[in-house]
């Protein structure tokens, strides 16, 4: 049996841990943001480099949907015996080796994707003033927009992440999958409650004596609370998942 059972964290061998895991993923990253880098530099050329815009937001959809495919095969997958050996065999700490995962499927992969809109926009832009004169405004990445994408994309990773240890085969899928369940469940739910809620509202409206056996939702039932619990829901629920799959991976083991 093979367990891991080091608990002790050192500083040089996690990023020593991490160099690794960027030379592990370094093909895909060089595929992805070269795609990134020449669809940018594509746009400029069909535009004949008469470039007005800043707004590279778009692009923030394609770099979720490729870390939530890095965070589903962050780990190895529990079936294959060789690979979770070599992995567990790694003389290093299970602070070091979580760590070394989450900021890379993470963080490494978004800041170096928007590196690469800046540096490859900013590329195009300096031509586009040069060639025609447009005004010199750079991509803005500290945007609210920005913001808010990076902390859907925290939520989203968690899961991903999290599936990749739960699972044991077609880790993306099934976490997808298992998603689109929950949306599909909760809005069934929420929309049964508003309808008892409605029901509630029109029998109280039209002087109905019989009893209140809908008041699922009361006349104190306030919206904006509602938005409150649910923005605390989206913080709570990485650091709860996270905990999760650290949880997880420590039970890891080799029969």
């Amino acid at each position: 049996m093979i367990t891991i059972h080091n608990s002790v964290f050192n500083a040089k061998r996690f990023f020593y841990l991490l160099k690794n895991e960027l030379f592990g993923t370094m093909r895909f990253y060089s595929i992805f943001l070269g795609i990134i880098g020449g669809l940018i530099l594509l746009s400029g050329i069909m535009s004949g480099f008469n470039i007005t815009t800043t707004d590279y937001s778009n692009f923030t959809g394609v770099i979720i949907i490729a870390g939530l495919i890095m965070a589903s095969k962050a780990f190895p997958a529990t079936y294959d015996t060789e690979q979770l050996i070599a992995f567990l065999m790694v003389p290093v700490s299970n602070v070091e080796r979580f760590a070394a995962k989450l900021i890379n499927t993470l963080f490494i992969l978004f800041i170096a994707s928007i590196t690469t809109i800046i540096i490859t926009s900013s590329f195009i832009k300096v031509i586009s003033f040069i060639s025609h004169g447009t005004a010199l405004a750079f991509f803005n990445p500290f945007t609210l927009d920005m913001l808010q994408s990076f902390g859907f994309f925290i939520v989203l990773h968690s899961i991903y992440f999290t599936g990749s240890l739960l699972f044991k085969s077609s880790r993306f899928m099934k976490t997808t999958l298992s998603i689109i369940a929950f949306f599909i469940i909760t809005g069934i739910s929420v929309m049964t409650f508003m309808s008892l809620s409605l029901v509630d509202f029109f029998m109280k409206s039209f002087g109905s004596t019989m009893p209140n056996s809908f008041g699922v939702f009361n006349d104190s039932m306030n919206f904006p609370v509602l938005s409150v619990v649910w923005n605390i829901f989206l913080i709570l629920l990485p650091i709860a998942l996270y905990s999760i799959s650290y949880i997880r991976m420590k039970k890891l083991e080799v029969k």
